[in-house]
């Protein structure tokens, strides 16, 4: 009898490969400008430990999976890579519930060998009188599954990158929210798929991806509203948390009349409720990127006095200065970099750009940090310009 041989796909290597060089540089510039923009010597530091640990994790798993082969003779599975080997019975791995041999899911027998096991399980709980158990799915669902499974294990470490640096994207660019559409999308697809499975055949995917998927969701979200947060000043955020309390209240009443509504959602209660206290922020942040998303915003030019300076100390220190562009009253916060928050005192003139919002809410950048300064000028700046 021939060798059945499965690998890691190839795409996957190449993935892999492209995904390690690209976060690998990212981070690299990230941490190199970011140090250089701030003066935070603790932040290089840890970020390069952490970009070191990130190139031998790389480098160690790209040897491992361009090394390792599953081979399948007769009664027999074998395990190899550069880590070394493993060899069993496959009989005996058929029929235990705890696997030996782990079998990854970027192989390309992965769905195969799956189906295979829940057959030989079906048959032994059959021979063993218990309770009948439902038809095993065919290949094609595990192969669904699979792709799932797959799209999360490569889409996790990126997201995490982009959320660490989400503070570094402009509001109004169209990446930002196709990222957030595409992201949050891809969220719920994979949790509605998951939640038509048999949880027989398929208990990790119904018992705790689903939850780690409405947990993900909400970070998500979260991360989302607190960047707009830091990044954007607007003279009041209520008309957004009005409109997004009765769009949210409109879907839901929608969704209640649909048939599939008591198949799935009252199966499932707790997506039921994340979903009623996940929609006003999903909404919020929908409405507050399209009024950021205004190609050529009507800019006007506001003078204002520079209130206070702050100092904030946390694992990431930063500077801002205290302004008051909506009324005098008012007071928020800019940040701005530590050279631009020496030369700024206190009762110093200084120039935002208020743009004129898609949806009518006027808004400015509220963090400097980068290199592109043109919406925020100061008069020193000025004065050294005009010698």
């Amino acid at each position: 009898m021939s060798n059945k041989i499965y690998t890691y796909y190839t795409w996957h290597k190449i993935i892999i490969l492209c995904l390690s060089i690209g976060l690998i540089y990212f981070l690299a510039h990230t941490t190199y400008e970011t140090y250089i923009a701030k003066g935070l010597c603790g932040y290089f530091w840890f970020f390069s430990v952490f970009l070191t640990a990130l190139v031998i994790l790389s480098v160690g798993y790209i040897a491992y999976m361009i090394t390792y082969k599953l081979t399948i003779l007769s009664d027999t599975l074998r395990q190899q890579s550069i880590f070394g080997s493993k060899t069993i019975s496959r009989a005996i791995w058929l029929q235990e519930t705890s696997r030996p041999i782990a079998i990854p899911i970027f192989i390309d027998g992965y769905a195969t060998l799956m189906r295979e096991k829940a057959i030989a399980n079906r048959s032994k709980s059959d021979d063993l009188m218990h309770p009948p158990t439902p038809p095993v799915p065919p290949i094609e669902t595990y192969r669904v599954q699979q792709r799932h499974s797959i799209l999360i294990a490569l889409s996790t470490l990126p997201v995490m990158a982009y959320m660490l640096v989400q503070t570094q994207v402009a509001p109004s660019s169209i990446l930002h929210l196709s990222i957030y559409l595409l992201i949050s999308f891809a969220m719920v697809y994979i949790w509605y798929s998951n939640t038509r499975l048999d949880k027989v055949y398929f208990p990790q995917a119904t018992r705790a991806i689903n939850p780690q998927l409405l947990l993900m969701w909400g970070g998500w979200n979260v991360c989302h509203t607190s960047g707009f947060l830091t990044r954007v000043e607007v003279p009041s955020y209520l008309p957004f948390i009005i409109a997004s309390l009765l769009l949210s209240a409109v879907i839901h009443l929608i969704i209640k009349r649909k048939k599939w509504f008591s198949e799935v959602f009252l199966r499932h209660r707790y997506f039921y409720y994340a979903l009623f206290l996940y929609l006003p922020i999903t909404w919020y942040n929908l409405l507050f990127s399209v009024n950021c998303l205004s190609p050529n915003p009507a800019t006007t030019s506001v003078q204002t006095t520079v209130q206070a300076k702050q100092y904030l100390i946390g694992w990431m220190p930063s500077w801002a200065i205290m302004v008051n562009v909506w009324n005098p009253d008012s007071k928020e916060t800019i940040e701005v970099v530590a050279s631009v928050h020496k030369k700024i005192q206190p009762g110093d003139t200084v120039y935002i750009d208020v743009k004129k919002g898609l949806l009518g809410v006027s808004w400015y950048k509220a963090s400097y940090l980068g290199r592109d300064t043109s919406e925020f000028r100061y008069s020193a700046a000025l004065q050294q310009q005009s010698m």
